[in-house]
């Protein structure tokens, strides 16, 4: 397709471009550095390959999802076809969700977004891929939070939403990657107590940038408090995959 013709040679030019800046300051570029590199090149083509998008995927550059993430992200959704998917924090996530869905013939993903900017991005992508029946990304702020925390700040916080009016079906796949650290310590440690009885029994709760010292506090907690098994996965920023005890 053009698309992918688009992108192939937009993400040559790239290295080449980098090559070109390598061999001028005489540099050799560390092998880690190109092994990362390649890797996010090799997934990013897959995952376009796979995805059924009218245009080119947004470029990754701001969003915080990594291109190995996201195309482990839409397999999943593809093989286990969910009905219901919740994620904390909008973006090019929801674009991939709302594919795989489409792709499924059935599901939708809800999507929480703090932003308003952030909101108002993503369903103008969903929109000129004609995505939104799959998809709803709602604004919700973030407010200060007074139930159980991991922060040790005298204020905690977190989104300004109602589970019980939002969430109608039980959940398969809660989705945590945000809201962003900055806001407080451990700030996404409300999320599996938010959305915990709304899990399918079945569901899986993934955790994006499972390799900062944070989100590995958080999974101890989450492992402990609610006696869930963790697996770890090293994509590029780290994935922890949560799941209730086979033994409930």
């Amino acid at each position: 397709m053009d698309s992918d013709k688009d992108n192939i040679k937009r993400i040559i030019d790239g290295l080449r471009s980098i090559e070109k800046m390598i061999d001028h300051q005489n540099k050799k570029m560390p092998d880690l550095v190109v092994n990362k590199l390649y890797s996010r090149i090799e997934s990013l083509l897959w995952l376009q390959k796979k995805m059924s998008l009218i245009n080119p995927l947004p470029p990754l550059a701001g969003w915080p999802a990594a291109p190995d993430f996201l195309l482990k992200l839409h397999g999943w959704i593809i093989k286990n076809k969910p009905n219901c998917v919740v994620e904390m924090g909008s973006g090019i996530s929801t674009i991939v969700i709302s594919d795989a869905l489409r792709q499924n013939g059935f599901g939708k993903v809800v999507s929480f977004e703090h932003l308003e900017e952030f909101r108002d991005k993503t369903q103008g992508y969903i929109r000129e891929e004609n995505l939104s029946c799959f998809s709803d990304v709602i604004l919700s702020p973030i407010v200060k939070y007074d139930k159980k925390h991991l922060s040790e700040q005298a204020e905690s916080y977190w989104y300004s939403l109602d589970v019980n009016e939002i969430i109608a079906h039980n959940i398969d796949l809660l989705i945590v990657d945000g809201p962003p650290g900055k806001i407080c310590k451990y700030s996404r440690y409300p999320a599996l107590g938010a959305f915990y009885s709304k899990l399918a029994f079945e569901a899986e709760v993934w955790m994006d940038d499972a390799d900062r010292y944070e989100e590995k506090i958080i999974n101890e907690q989450w492992v402990d408090e609610f006696d869930m098994h963790s697996e770890y996965y090293p994509l590029e920023k780290g994935l922890f995959i949560l799941k209730r005890r086979k033994s409930e």
